[in-house]
C-alpha cells in the first residue's frame, strides 16, 4: 500500500512544487513565445519534474508519471497543449535552427530546475560510465564536458519521444 501512495502523493507535491518554484517564470501567456517555444518550455518543465522525483529516488516510470501530469497541467494552466507535430519540429530544421534550440533548450533548464538539474546530469553521466564498465567497455570514450555537449537536447528529446508514446497509447 505504501509503496502505491508514494507515487501518487510525490505526483500531487512535485508539479506543485516546480510551478510555484518557477512562478516568475510562466507568469505570461505561453503562447506568446510563439508555438514552437511555447511547446519546448511545456517540455523541459515536465522534464524537470520528472528529474526532481528521480534525484528524490522515485523509479524511472514514477518519474515519467509525474513529469506527464506536471507537462499537462502546465498545458492546461496555460491554454496550450502541443501536438506531437509542434514538439517534434523542435528537433527538425537546419543546423544553424537546432544550435539555436539547443542554446534555449540549456538556458530554460538552467532557469526552470537549476538546483535539479546538475544532480540528475551527474548521476545520469556516473550511471553511464558505471554500465560502461559492467559491459567491460572504456568508460574514459567521453568526457563529462563532451557529455554535457548533448546531455540537455538528448534528454528534452527522450521525454518528447516518452510523452508522445503515452499520448498514443491513452
Amino acid at each position: 500500500m505504501k509503496r502505491l501512495l508514494l507515487p501518487l502523493l510525490a505526483a500531487l507535491a512535485l508539479p506543485t512544487a516546480v510551478s510555484a518554484e518557477n512562478a516568475n517564470l510562466i507568469d505570461y501567456k505561453c503562447i506568446e513565445l510563439g508555438k514552437k517555444e511555447c511547446a519546448l518550455k511545456q517540455l523541459v518543465i515536465g522534464s524537470c519534474t520528472k528529474m526532481t522525483a528521480r534525484n528524490e529516488g522515485l523509479t524511472d516510470a514514477e518519474s515519467l508519471s509525474i513529469g506527464y501530469a506536471t507537462f499537462k497541467e502546465y498545458g492546461e494552466q496555460k491554454g496550450f497543449s502541443s501536438t506531437k507535430d509542434l514538439r517534434d519540429s523542435i528537433f527538425e530544421g537546419t543546423e544553424k535552427e537546432k544550435k539555436i534550440f539547443r542554446s534555449l533548450i540549456d538556458a530554460y533548464y538552467h532557469s526552470i530546475c537549476p538546483n535539479e538539474f546538475p544532480k540528475y546530469a551527474a548521476n545520469s553521466y556516473i550511471n553511464m560510465r558505471q554500465k560502461r564498465i559492467k559491459e567491460n567497455k572504456s568508460p574514459q570514450y567521453l568526457s563529462f564536458e563532451n557529455y554535457m555537449k548533448f546531455f540537455t537536447f538528448t534528454e528534452i528529446n527522450i521525454f518528447n519521444k516518452l510523452i508522445s508514446f503515452l499520448e498514443r497509447n491513452k
